[in-house]
């Protein structure tokens, strides 16, 4: 018979057998199995979600839950995103969320970008150009030529990439042709309502469709306007928050 002793001394070699070591490999140590810190972690609390700036404005100038805002960072993500965020803490250098703010109109503006870019006919996108943008820059000028455009056809007379002449109707019975102005600045909703939204040039293009004419409007500089709108994000934040030893970071 078999002395359990020694049974439970092989169960102890192949536990040891199996575990992890460090082995030299070209002069650098390498382990044989993968390890992981087991420190516990520090508590995190569930972040305060806000959809303006003004709401994390007024987090972060009453401090309600008395947060060393010298020991703190706010971070501008991008132009739908700002959070406030804790000094390294912990044994795992954790960063804890304390607030963030998210633009509702930065959740949907590739969806929107996608559907101009799709085309439609001119209605749906004189709809979606008074719902989706400011009046800022060309919008009324596009939906006044989209809004007179001639059920029958677009006529292209002349089209090198930048020039197009569309049918438009200029009286009762008067038909005219108009340029079609390339590119156009417009202004969609896409970051926060405390921002004056940036305008960009969007590419306009009528084509004959199955149906009717098809407008298309493609951004040409999805760039500049994440820039710009980072900057005045930070200047707001800068003004309206009270502690000048809060950082803000861009």
């Amino acid at each position: 018979m078999i002395d359990s002793s020694f049974v439970e001394r092989i169960q102890e070699l192949a536990v040891g057998a199996s575990g992890p070591k460090i082995i030299d490999v070209g002069g650098v140590p390498h382990s044989t199995q993968k390890l992981y810190d087991a420190r516990p972690k520090e508590p995190e609390p569930a972040p305060i979600v806000l959809s303006s700036l003004n709401g994390l404005v007024d987090y972060v100038n009453a401090n309600p839950d008395g947060l060393d805002l010298s020991a703190c960072v706010v971070v501008i993500h991008d132009p739908g995103r700002v959070a406030l965020y804790s000094k390294l803490v912990g044994v795992h250098r954790q960063r804890l969320t304390y607030a963030e703010a998210v633009a509702p109109a930065a959740r949907s503006i590739e969806h929107r970008l996608q559907q101009f870019q799709a085309g439609a006919n001119p209605e749906t996108t004189i709809v979606r150009l008074k719902t989706w943008c400011t009046d800022a820059g060309d919008r009324d000028r596009v939906v006044q030529i989209l809004g007179n455009l001639t059920d029958e056809e677009i006529k292209t007379l002349v089209d090198d990439g930048f020039t197009q002449k569309a049918t438009v109707k200029s009286g009762i019975q008067v038909v005219a042709e108009v340029n079609v102005p390339n590119p156009v600045d417009l202004a969609p909703w896409r970051t926060f309502g405390e921002i004056e939204q940036p305008t960009s040039p969007f590419l306009l293009r009528l084509s004959k469709g199955p149906q009717g004419p098809v407008v298309t409007l493609t951004i040409a500089d999805d760039v500049t306007w994440r820039v710009n709108v980072v900057d005045a994000i930070w200047r707001y934040l800068d003004n309206e928050i009270k502690s000048g030893d809060l950082k803000i970071l861009r």
